[in-house]
């Protein structure tokens, strides 16, 4: 009967980090360190009264002038909660205004210093689209600290906010429009696209067949993002189904990046079959180890009876084992020690939590004249039948510990998926199935390994400066 390898359901939970700081890198790219500006404002009008008497007064306008460079100030911060992506840029303003023509500027009207302080602020809202592309929604704005205006004589004052902002207008476009393509849709798809195939794990010889688990994708969802003060992590769950396979080399057509769907954040699972397999000749060694040469003896009829197991011989029999028993008994009613040969037929069992195999079901038949065999049924029935299920089993528990460990060390090697980083939080294993076949006995392992999955960072897409 042939091991059948079963396939199994298994999900990757993996989070496609973003770094903040890569976002940072590529909004200090669009502004630039500073820029100058300058221009007419409106007319500003002193009221005067010479002297104080209402003699000589009226009232005189004249237009206004600005100019001035702002400089960004400080680090720029970026932080997250959420869905929202929170972008602040602190700038200074350092300049001067006054009136415009030759009168102000003999009077010194016409170049006042004033400072002032503001922030450009980008807010965003992040998502993923069903073609695996960063959905972004910017918000940008400016928030003044210090108005920037400037008295030039008394009660009669520059204020030049409002044209400050709209020779930053254009700034603030190119802002979100930088931050709106920091994480580029190609880039993105890239990453996912390196997801969306085949991965190939050969599996560590431990008494295995030779072979490799291929973990075929079957869907692509989203599972929602999250941003914090370090990274931008979008949620995904690949759905792939593991199977084993003894050609080394997977199967490469899984077509094209599916659109994502919404899907409910879970716990990466990780799930395979292994066959162990026991050579039928290391057992009927064991066995002769453990019993060859020793005597078993009974009281029949009167007379003491003893039979010596003299070898052990273990045949496939359809779901069960064949023990082959080769003997020299001794009774006194023969005259020369007789020997034979008789079989044991038992069902392998799984036991002890899937550790162990065991025997059950056990029944004889014998080869050996039917007047001996009578005499000596007792002895095998109840003595040899009773010592051979007692020692009769496989302890596989340090073998399953190898072949766990060695999957672990496996799946924790970096190389082994590109672009893919696993992490195990649990691993267990136990025996599900067995099958008894032509020259061993075989021992499907079921490995059941919790993991968390991360694909590499993800570039940046880069604006120069404007």
């Amino acid at each position: 009967m042939p091991l059948t390898v079963p396939q199994h359901d298994s999900s990757l939970a993996l989070n496609v980090t973003v770094p903040l700081a890569k976002v940072r890198d590529a909004v200090s790219q669009t502004v630039p360190s500073e820029f100058p500006f300058g221009g007419f404002g409106t007319d500003a009008c002193l009221e005067f009264n010479l002297g104080g008497w209402g003699v000589i007064k009226g009232k005189t306008c004249a237009g206004t002038r600005y100019e001035g460079v702002a400089h960004v100030s400080g680090p720029i911060s970026i932080s997250g909660t959420g869905n929202t992506l929170t972008v602040a840029v602190p700038l200074e303003v350092n300049g001067n205004g006054g009136l415009r023509g030759d009168l102000a500027g003999g009077l010194k009207l016409d170049k006042k210093n004033f400072r002032a302080a503001f922030r450009i602020v980008a807010t965003a809202s992040l998502d993923l689209g069903a073609d695996g592309c960063p959905v972004m929604s910017v918000s940008p704005g400016i928030e003044w600290i210090d108005n920037p205006r400037v008295e030039i004589v008394e009660r009669v004052w520059v204020d030049v906010k409002g044209e400050v902002e709209g020779k930053l207008r254009d700034k603030l476009n190119s802002l979100a429009s930088t931050l709106s393509q920091s994480v580029h849709c190609d880039d993105l798809r890239n990453e996912l696209a390196k997801v969306w195939r085949v991965h190939t794990l050969p599996i560590p010889g431990v008494d295995a067949l030779p072979a490799s688990v291929h973990l075929v994708p079957i869907s692509l969802g989203f599972s929602g993002l999250a941003i914090d003060n370090d990274n931008i992590r979008f949620g995904l769950l690949l759905k792939a189904r593991t199977e084993v396979s003894t050609e080394t080399t997977a199967p490469t057509d899984v077509g094209y990046l599916p659109a994502l769907v919404k899907v409910a954040a879970e716990p990466g699972h990780l799930s395979l079959s292994l066959p162990i397999r026991a050579n039928y000749q290391t057992l009927a060694k064991a066995l002769t180890t453990t019993f060859g040469g020793k005597t078993f003896e009974s009281r029949l009829a009167g007379a003491n009876v003893s039979v010596t197991p003299t070898g052990f011989a273990i045949y496939p029999s359809g779901d069960k084992l064949a023990v082959g028993i080769s003997f020299s008994a001794k009774a006194p009613w023969h005259l020369f020690d007789a020997s034979g040969q008789i079989f044991l037929t038992a069902k392998p069992v799984i036991e002890k939590n899937g550790t162990v195999i065991g025997l059950t079901e056990v029944a004889f038949s014998r080869k050996l004249d039917n007047a001996l065999y009578t005499a000596l049924s007792v002895v095998f029935e109840q003595q040899i039948n009773t010592a051979i299920i007692g020692v009769a089993q496989i302890d596989l528990t340090e073998t399953i510990a190898e072949q766990l460990k060695a999957a672990q060390t496996l799946l924790a090697d970096p190389k082994l998926i590109r672009t893919v980083r696993l992490t195990i939080r649990d691993a267990k294993a136990n025996v599900e199935s067995l099958v008894p076949e032509t020259s061993t006995l075989a021992a499907l392992v079921k490995i059941d390994v919790d993991i968390d999955a991360s694909v590499q960072d993800i570039p940046v897409q880069h604006t120069a400066s404007q």
